[in-house]
């Protein structure tokens, strides 16, 4: 994994001397080497990972390409793809994060 996110910063650092955008590329770097982390420990459906893979290769093949723009949001889509297994699965509670769960109710009967 060291020498992905060497690669990636050595990419961008390349990127900087041929005077592209050092913002993106900066992003973009970033958003492949937290997508290759999460790659290494995906789990879940087998469905959703070979289409978090396509977007991945697609993301690198921008970058390597200087869209990086582009690489950056493909990179983001196929992250999302690799949590959207069962642990980033929805709540059943369709509410906000910022709401506060609902209140239980009260026991008032005795049950013995």
């Amino acid at each position: 994994m060291r020498k992905a996110v060497f690669g990636l910063l050595l990419l961008a650092g390349l990127a900087l001397a041929q005077g592209a955008d050092y913002r993106q590329a900066a992003l973009a770097a970033s958003a492949l080497a937290r997508l290759q982390a999460v790659a290494q420990s995906a789990q879940g459906e087998a469905k959703l990972l070979d289409w978090a893979k396509g977007v991945q290769a697609r993301a690198e093949k921008d970058f390597e390409a200087k869209a990086y723009f582009k690489a950056a949001r493909e990179a983001q889509a196929a992250l999302l793809l690799y949590r959207g297994g069962p642990r980033g699965a929805p709540s059943a509670d369709p509410r906000p994060p910022w709401v506060p769960p609902r209140p239980r109710p009260l026991g008032l009967g005795v049950e013995g």
